[in-house]
């Protein structure tokens, strides 16, 4: 376990407020009991946190999500193992189900004794769909944990495809950044499955122009107001600068 000392030299490297490290601690420490289980066979690791722990975003994450064909009362056994294995080292943690639109959902608590509040990390299990590029991969850290397991987790190409979609859904900054970090990356536009994670919403398809068009009309305050929070500080001057990056890179497509 990080104490109050290590937690703040990590602050000044990593550059970034104790919280969110010590969040990410539990991040990992969770998915690597998580993933340690044989028994999931079908539960794939994605979004914005998978980014940051397997293909080494700069953008910290809140959330855990997965897609998964597993039922319910194998993942909830599973993340109840999983916690309890870790209760020696973070005392108090606990989980419990929380209410969801979509596949279904818990919330990790973790009582630290530096904070005045909990650290909560919200895990969702989405059942809507099919994975269409799994691959396995080991967790990318920095922080003074070895993390043992390998991850089963969407390609940076599906989850591309997933933020597109995302971006024609909602508005939220860390979308937008992690667009512009798969595309900084050279990450391939792959139309085909784009359009697949379309056929979700039977309204829509995509189309560059028009998200195009949703880039260039976001709120610039909304964005950096999200966003800002999840960047180290030095990352935190391109917010300013992501509308414009992003469109240059998609003309290039």
């Amino acid at each position: 376990m990080i104490d109050k000392l290590n937690l703040s030299k990590l602050t000044k490297s990593f550059q970034i407020d104790e919280y969110t490290i010590l969040r990410e601690y539990l991040q990992v420490a969770f998915l690597d009991k998580f993933y340690q289980n044989r028994s999931l066979t079908n539960t794939y690791f994605k979004g914005g946190t998978a980014l940051r722990l397997i293909f080494r975003s700069p953008r910290f994450s809140e959330d855990l999500d997965f897609t998964t064909s597993e039922v319910k009362n194998q993942i909830s056994k599973v993340v109840g193992d999983s916690v309890y294995s870790l209760q020696k080292e973070f005392m108090g943690l606990t989980f419990n189900e929380i209410e969801t639109i979509q596949g279904f959902s818990y919330r990790l608590k973790y009582p630290s004794e530096f904070f005045k509040q909990q650290v909560s990390i919200k895990m969702d299990f989405s059942q809507r769909e099919s994975v269409m590029q799994p691959v396995t991969s080991p967790i990318e850290t920095d922080l003074p944990v070895v993390p043992i397991s390998l991850v089963k987790h969407i390609s940076d190409k599906e989850i591309l495809a997933e933020k597109i979609r995302a971006i024609f859904t909602r508005e939220k900054g860390r979308d937008i950044y992690d667009l512009w970090f798969l595309l900084s990356k050279n990450t391939p536009i792959d139309k085909k499955l784009i359009n697949s994670k379309f056929d979700y919403y039977k309204d829509r398809n995509y189309n560059k122009k028009r998200l195009e068009g949703i880039i260039e009309n976001l709120d610039g305050e909304k964005l950096d107001q999200d966003l800002r929070k999840f960047l180290p500080i030095s990352q935190r001057e391109i917010i300013k600068e992501l509308k414009r990056l992003i469109i240059q890179k998609l003309q290039q497509f």
